[in-house]
């Protein structure tokens, strides 16, 4: 799927991933999931980090695309929208212009580490880049210990000596 959308931080921060070439169809269905998982949250407001740092090309014309994310971009417990990734002036002053009509706590950042920071400042339960980054080494750690095959040979045995 070349749009998907899913709980990046449940119940605060929706994750939305253009990955490679899409249509407004494909828009169409992230945004109507993301509405989906901001009506699931009981949060006053959810915001949104659209990743686009792997976007290819769409044939979607820009109004096909605003009517496609529209059902997101219209509801009321909709926070700020960061996007971060390819920004090249033209996109970013396109965007920027677009949104600023439909939806105006919009952001466009360079990195996931900017979006995340700004957002950190808005809330509490959202890490900054740094937590976020040790977390998910610490994560990352844990699963590769639990997953490590048991060598027991190495173990030792810590039983007592039977006479």
């Amino acid at each position: 799927m070349p749009v998907t959308a899913s709980w990046w931080l449940k119940d605060h921060v929706i994750g939305i991933v253009m990955d490679g070439d899409f249509s407004d169809e494909d828009i169409q269905m992230a945004s109507n999931t993301a509405y989906a998982l901001i009506d699931s949250s009981d949060e006053p407001y959810v915001h949104v980090l659209l990743d686009n740092t792997t976007i290819g090309q769409t044939n979607a014309r820009a109004a096909d695309m605003n009517r496609a994310a529209r059902p997101m971009l219209k509801h009321e417990r909709l926070g700020w929208l960061v996007v971060y990734g390819k920004n090249n002036v033209l996109t970013r002053f396109a965007t920027n212009v677009v949104m600023q009509l439909v939806h105006n706590r919009f952001r466009m950042v360079n990195t996931l580490e900017e979006a995340l920071d700004f957002l950190s400042n808005l809330h509490d339960n959202i890490p900054d880049y740094a937590t976020w980054q040790q977390n998910q080494h610490v994560d990352q750690l844990t699963d590769a210990i639990a997953d490590a095959p048991v060598d027991k040979a190495a173990q030792t045995d810590t039983s007592e000596p039977t006479e």
